[in-house]
């Protein structure tokens, strides 16, 4: 029976909030504009326009641009004051689809705002991020890694890490987040996927430094008690593992994982009963984890303890 595996998804820490590309942008073509420039009901629409645009009324202000345009096709400072409109305009219908997880329809809305200006690094920060939380890992990779080399955070560097680790590009992941801790060493989130990853490459004992230290600086990070118990298991020192999966259970309850994790550091021990009861909670916790559900249903099983599988999950005959 398999004792331990790292499934944990990596965190995503982009906050979703209603950012928006700087209207200073569009101000600055104002001064360009004098009543020489264009025709006096064009440029009574220009006037509606910017000043739509100014108060966020984007689409207002790109109906505008249209008729200004219409009257004077040449005008260059309309057109650009046009494509920031509507560069605006899918870059907030992308963030909105993006904060009710509608991933798909924010990617195609933040893709018709770099169709018409590519160098937003901004826009392509959100796309990367809807290509992570999306599952297209290939993607986000590249997106990524151009954000990165223009606008390195720890947020977008943790993000990248994520999208290389589902990959199995493990050793790039750690690159990625060692640079996040750079940017920002006390990053809670760099320092618990961090771990994973090196959990992954068989190095529990730089794990357990890691953890140690975060737990030093936070008592309440129950995700680096999980960690420190996962490596601890890795050491076959169980005892200690009992210790910290019970301290990350504490804080956090419903921490499927470590109950999990707990049931493994206890059939180190020898300890099947509570072994038992570990899997049994995780399951009625709903798992989460294909694997590892079967794992903690054979189990009990095998203990005669079928009653403790919820009954959606059973499929043996009893």
């Amino acid at each position: 029976m398999k004792c331990l595996s790292i499934t944990r998804k990596l965190l995503l820490i982009l906050i979703l909030s209603a950012v928006t590309v700087s209207i200073s942008i569009l101000r600055a073509y104002s001064e360009t504009v004098t009543i020489t420039d264009m025709s006096a009901e064009a440029k009574d629409y220009f006037k509606r326009a910017q000043k739509a645009a100014e108060a966020g009324n984007y689409q207002v202000a790109a109906d505008y641009f249209r008729k200004v345009l219409e009257l004077e096709p040449d005008l260059a400072v309309a057109q650009q004051w046009l494509n920031n409109c509507l560069i605006q305009i899918s870059f907030n219908n992308g963030v909105d689809y993006a904060n009710h997880f509608e991933y798909e329809k924010a990617i195609e809305e933040l893709k018709k705002a770099l169709e018409i200006d590519n160098s937003l690094v901004e826009i392509h920060d959100w796309l990367a991020f809807c290509y992570v939380k999306s599952g297209m890992d290939s993607e986000a990779i590249t997106v990524y890694e151009m954000v990165t080399q223009e606008k390195p955070t720890a947020a977008n560097l943790i993000n990248l890490a994520m999208a290389l680790y589902r990959q199995g590009k493990l050793e790039e992941a750690e690159v990625s987040l060692r640079k996040a801790l750079e940017i920002d060493p006390g990053n809670e989130d760099a320092v618990n996927n961090l771990c994973l990853v090196l959990l992954k490459l068989n190095r529990a004992e730089e794990v357990d430094a890691l953890t140690r230290e975060a737990i030093g600086k936070n008592q309440g990070n129950y995700l680096a008690y999980n960690n420190l118990g996962i490596a601890l298991i890795k050491e076959y020192r169980f005892e200690e593992a009992v210790d910290a999966l019970t301290s990350a259970i504490k804080k956090r309850p419903d921490l499927g994982e470590a109950h999990f994790s707990l049931a493994a550091a206890y059939i180190g021990l020898g300890d099947l009963k509570n072994a038992g009861d570990q899997y049994a909670i995780y399951l009625k916790l709903c798992g989460g984890d294909a694997d590892k559900e079967r794992d903690a249903i054979n189990f009990l099983f095998d203990q005669n303890r079928y009653y403790d599988v919820p009954l959606e999950m059973r499929d043996h005959e009893e």
